[in-house]
């Protein structure tokens, strides 16, 4: 690593960037929650040729609904004699969570309400930023459990001046299991009822079908006798050979809700807005298509769930309300079985 000369860090924090912290100037106040940056100040007696650089370990995807980073932050007056160091100690009570991380700053300001200056004295600096327990001692590799950032701030050989402020800041992050969805209960199904037939004719041994059969969204099973279409729009079936007839399992899709936007005489909207229950559920109906040739090709349409519907008044009988969930015509037994649900067919 080359030397630095004189160059010495003298800040080093969490921010955001927006214009309440004048892009990173001001620092991320005790209580504020997922900053989303991360500044460094240092400082020089002279020369020239050095960069200071800031890095900021990130995290991609973090749900604020599950994941909350409490900012905890301290400060105290000092150090101002000379040859003298500061522990400034900042910790992570339970309420906030696990300590994620920490930074640490000597300035000439409250960071926090104000933007950045430089301490007293040129000889001002950071000498260490760091977990540790509750009194700033140092945490042994391995340590699991920490709660406390302290940093160590000096005067080196001269003495500073008033404002000399020592900073410390501690990352506490607090995770919550989003809730379980719960399993619905599937509606039973009634056993159809077979229709006789008077004189059957043996069937052909047939030739398993491959997934062409079940056009461009049906999904064929592991055993080769079953298409099953979720996906909303029209498609087809192609009948393979060796088959004349195919069973048919079809779900309709779960009605919409009602909605009614809160009037003056209720507190405006959204205060007094009114929304209706969700929808029934679909229903039902299982059937044998007879008559087919190999290689006809049949329609499959999946629609999708019940609009939602609005009231004209708040009172009285309901107006424009929703439709039901909307029908699903499916042409597809044995030895093939065509099963198509609507989208939303369940509530989550």
């Amino acid at each position: 690593m080359d030397r630095l000369g004189s160059l010495k860090p003298i800040g080093s924090y969490p921010t955001f960037n927006d214009g309440a912290h004048n892009n990173g100037r001001r620092a991320a106040a005790d209580g504020e929650h997922n900053p989303d940056s991360w500044a460094t100040f240092s400082a020089s007696a002279g020369g020239s040729g050095v960069t200071t650089t800031s890095y900021a370990v990130c995290t991609e995807n973090a749900d604020p609904a599950t994941v909350d980073v409490t900012v905890r932050h301290s400060q105290s007056d000092g150090p101002f004699a000379a040859t003298t160091g500061l522990l400034q100690i900042v910790s992570c009570p339970t309420s906030d969570g696990a300590l994620l991380g920490g930074g640490a700053a000597m300035s000439g300001t409250d960071m926090t309400t104000a933007d950045f200056t430089n301490p007293g004295s040129q000889g001002d600096h950071l000498n260490g930023s760091y977990p540790s327990d509750a009194s700033g001692n140092p945490l042994a590799d391995g340590t699991t459990g920490a709660q406390s950032w302290t940093a160590f701030t000096h005067t080196g050989g001269a003495g500073s001046s008033v404002p000399t402020i020592s900073h410390a800041w501690a990352l506490c992050a607090m995770t919550t299991e989003p809730a379980a969805t719960p399993t619905p209960t599937p509606t039973p199904v009634p056993t159809p009822t077979p229709t006789p037939v008077a004189s059957p004719t043996p069937q052909q041994t047939p030739i398993p079908p491959t997934t062409a059969t079940c056009g461009n969204t049906g999904v064929l099973n592991a055993a080769g006798n079953m298409c099953t279409y979720t996906t909303t729009g029209s498609d087809s079936f192609t009948v393979p050979a060796g088959v004349s007839s195919v069973t048919l399992d079809v779900v309709g899709a779960r009605g919409g809700h009602y909605f009614i936007a809160g009037d003056a005489a209720h507190g405006g909207s959204p205060a007094g807005d009114i929304t209706g229950r969700p929808g029934g559920n679909g229903g039902e109906a299982t059937g044998i298509l007879p008559g087919l040739s190999p290689g006809q090709v049949l329609q499959v349409d999946v629609a999708g769930k019940g609009i939602n519907g609005t009231a004209a008044s708040r009172s009285g009988g309901m107006m424009n309300g929703p439709p039901a969930g909307k029908a699903h015509s499916v042409v597809l037994g044995a030895p093939m079985t065509l099963v198509v649900y609507s989208r939303f067919m369940r509530p989550v």
